[in-house]
């Protein structure tokens, strides 16, 4: 085993366009999409994890006595096999595919709220990358959402302020255009 400076690990795992599933297969079908998810990631873990749904289609799982690196990432990668293996619904074939975001205790933080947080964090940055995948949390990944939150302030407080002009510009095809 590798040398590791972390103890546990919290994995965010969230659904990829499952809004798309309740929409189309109705909300029924997508409760049973959601409990054969959390029985697919139960099969994944071993007994001194535990896996949670937090709400709609976000569950945790908590690896304590994490190996090294290498297991957080076998284990992620293996839920998102897990997952993405057909879904059947009354004979029909619905494929899936999660976004998976990893912090690290101690290291990432040492209360629960902290460490769903960056989970969360590298799971949103997943899924901005087209989902289907997993990712550990990086410190830029804050500092990126933080910038986020700012420029929506900013512009939430320039709008309030009536400091946006909107200015309309043709787009003309000089070439098609008919005089």
């Amino acid at each position: 085993t590798q040398d590791k400076d972390f103890s546990s690990a919290l994995i965010s795992i969230d659904l990829d366009r499952f809004k798309i599933v309740n929409d189309s297969a109705g909300p029924s079908n997508g409760d049973q999409v959601l409990m054969e998810t959390a029985y697919r990631i139960a099969m994944c873990v071993d007994e001194s994890h535990t896996v949670a749904r937090l709400g709609g289609d976000n569950f945790v799982v908590l690896m304590s006595e994490a190996a090294d690196y290498g297991a957080v990432e076998r284990l992620g990668r293996r839920i998102l096999e897990e997952i993405g293996k057909p879904f059947n619904l009354h004979g029909r074939e619905l494929f899936i595919t999660a976004s998976l975001g990893v912090a690290l205790l101690p290291q990432d933080g040492d209360e629960v709220g902290a460490l769903l947080q960056k989970a969360d964090a590298a799971r949103i940055q997943v899924k901005s990358s087209g989902g289907n995948g997993l990712a550990f949390f990086e410190p830029e990944m804050n500092a990126r959402a933080e910038r986020r939150l700012e420029l929506e302030s900013a512009l939430r407080r320039a709008l309030a302020n009536n400091e946006l002009m909107l200015y309309y510009q043709p787009v003309v095809d000089v070439r098609r255009a008919v005089v």
